[in-house]
């Protein structure tokens, strides 16, 4: 992903990444959530049953399909499972 909103020392809040777009494998942990809905989104080549505010994972090493919509509005935040303590790997799974 190229340019970022927000760091910390595990995690980068993205907003609209340009290269999240289309068939992209992962190299960390995703969390994607949906302000105004794409017309398609795959995790692992299954589609997923869309809504606005709704938590998508989709975990390291793993597909996803986001279909290219211009009014499609977006939060990208990749995290770095390796720097997560126990609880917060928890709290996620």
């Amino acid at each position: 992903m190229k340019a970022s909103n927000e760091t910390n020392n595990n995690s980068t809040l993205f907003r609209n990444p340009e290269d999240a777009f289309g068939l992209q494998l992962t190299s960390n942990l995703r969390l994607l959530i949906f302000e105004k809905l794409p017309q398609n989104f795959c995790i692992d080549f299954v589609p997923q049953s869309l809504e606005s505010g709704r938590i998508y994972i989709v975990p390291d090493k793993h597909f996803h399909f986001l279909s290219r919509v211009e009014k499609c509005s977006f939060y990208c935040i990749d995290i770095d499972e390796k720097k997560l303590s126990l609880s917060e790997k928890k709290m996620l799974y």
